[in-house]
């Protein structure tokens, strides 16, 4: 296993540190890759000097399962458009997920930190200073104490377009962003595209973060008919619907064989419903001349389970269904690293200090991850240990993957568990406390935490010494004190399939 450079984040020295005062083995690397839809040259190291670019376009799918991608090898045609775009671009085969649901993710992603620390994504039964209402329930905003991406980008025109409610401003999300249209009500890809396309006319000869996020592979699924016809070998309308008034109710139902088929179809016809518009989208931004002077990015904040693990549902889960999304990074004018799949695994909290390297920003100091770069100039080539974390209430869960070997794990010890990806690539065994390497791992899931333990209490402190008040955050989109969603976010919530 290589060594990290120098320049690596210290919470990740303090990580390496911990790991050896119990006996650290070395991760095994594993290539478990996919078939490829898309012709790959076999990875070597990328030699030529980083291209300039001016502008990062992010394009999140959500709920965007990788096996389910025909850029990634899916044997039904769901997202030819993003495979055009990957045969221009370096495609990673195992990026991982920081969380298994939207708000936790997207805080990891936007701040470089994993949910524990940026605390997007914690929930709470009783209100308390600090939170945000959701409902009848509260949950932490965005840690104040953190900067976002488009701050980071503070001398790029950004914007944010949206419809998930849980990317609402009251939870932190839009903070540092100059232009933020996100609704409560689902907009679907093609309208989401055109605002995005309108706002890019306007901005196109300044330098710009754009961040678009497509809700439509999300419960519950709707479809054009004309992509569903690509997918849908008959018509499903006798079947039972598994969402009933509530997208929740999914979590319960209990299907046929020909039931899994027809949702099956539903979401490959979403997916490629999105494809067709990030298609409109890259196109759009060739017409306008701002494609080839800009790093775009396609990737997702999670996957969803089909009751391949028995169940319907993201968030709970650990398997590769919902927490391994794509990850495709084309950089300005297309040619360099084209072509290359990275087999290694690599954890969200990497991308942000990439694309601060890209930008020649320096990284705040508690940045849990390190730029990918070292790993595509070929001064590593091992698999980065990812950690993933979920909770809701006292429910949480936390799990460690080091390439081979899947470790998770529930806040009090009990029932923890692993898969081997090596002899169970589908993650169908799991393995309980017998096995050789499951000490080993527990010892590193523990280390990796223990290690992050200074900078929470630190951001903690202060947190309760700062708390957001209406004037504090009147300029720059943070949430004030005792912020609640609106009731149409409520509804829409509930319509996602997030609350009762």
């Amino acid at each position: 296993m290589s060594v990290r450079p120098s320049t690596a984040s210290p919470w990740r020295h303090l990580f390496i540190a911990a790991v050896a005062a119990v006996a650290l083995v070395a991760c095994r690397s594993l290539d478990h890759r996919p078939s490829t839809a898309v012709p790959a040259k076999s990875f070597a190291p990328i030699l030529e000097p980083v291209p300039p670019g001016q502008n990062l376009m992010l394009i999140i799918i959500d709920t965007m399962r990788v096996d389910r991608m025909s850029a990634y090898g899916y044997h039904l045609p769901t997202t030819p458009a993003v495979a055009r775009i990957a045969g221009e671009s370096i495609m990673f085969d195992r990026f991982y997920a920081a969380a298994p649901w939207t708000a936790p993710s997207f805080g990891t992603l936007l701040t470089g930190v994993s949910p524990r620390i940026h605390h997007t994504g914690k929930w709470l039964k009783n209100a308390s200073k600090g939170v945000v209402r959701v409902g009848a329930v509260t949950m932490f905003p965005l840690n104040p104490q953190l900067q976002t991406l488009a701050g980071l980008l503070e001398s790029h025109e950004s914007a944010v377009f949206s419809s998930n409610p849980f990317l609402d401003p009251a939870l932190g999300f839009a903070r540092g962003v100059d232009y933020y249209d996100q609704t409560f009500t689902h907009r679907p890809a093609n309208e989401i595209t055109d605002a995005a396309i309108s706002w890019l006319k306007e901005n196109r000869d300044r330098d710009f973060f754009a961040m678009v996020h497509y809700m439509d592979a999300h419960t519950p699924y709707g479809p054009p008919k004309s992509t569903l016809r690509l997918f849908q070998k008959k018509k499903c309308d006798r079947v039972r619907s598994p969402f009933g008034p509530s997208a929740y109710e999914a979590h319960f139902f209990k299907p046929s064989a020909e039931e899994i088929e027809c949702v099956t179809a539903l979401y490959n016809a979403e997916v490629r419903f999105v494809d067709d518009q990030i298609d409109r989208l890259v196109n759009a931004m060739e017409r306008l001349h701002i494609l080839d002077n800009t790093w775009l990015v396609i990737t997702a904040d999670h996957g969803e389970e089909h009751w391949d693990h028995g169940d319907f549902n993201h968030g709970f889960q650990y398997e590769d269904e919902v927490t391994r999304v794509p990850l495709i990074i084309r950089a300005p004018g297309g040619q360099w690293g084209k072509g290359r799949r990275v087999p290694w695994s690599v954890p969200m909290q990497d991308l942000l200090p990439t694309f601060l390297e890209w930008f020649s920003i320096p990284p705040p100091d508690y940045l849990e991850g390190d730029s990918i770069m070292p790993l595509l100039r070929g001064e590593e080539s091992a698999d980065r240990p990812c950690y993933m974390e979920f909770q809701l209430f006292r429910r949480q869960r936390h799990a460690w993957f080091d390439g081979r070997y899947k470790f998770i794990k529930p806040e009090t010890g009990r029932g923890a568990y692993m898969y081997d990806l090596a002899t169970d690539p589908k993650e169908q065994k799991k393995i309980w406390g017998r096995h050789p390497e499951f000490q080993r791992l527990e010892q590193n899931l523990n280390a990796y935490r223990e290690s992050r333990r200074s900078l929470i209490d630190m951001l903690n402190r202060q947190r309760k010494e700062h708390l957001p008040t209406e004037s504090d955050t009147a300029d720059d989109n943070s949430p004030p004190r005792g912020a609640a969603l609106p009731a149409e976010a409520i509804q829409s919530l509930k319509a996602l399939g997030y609350m009762e």
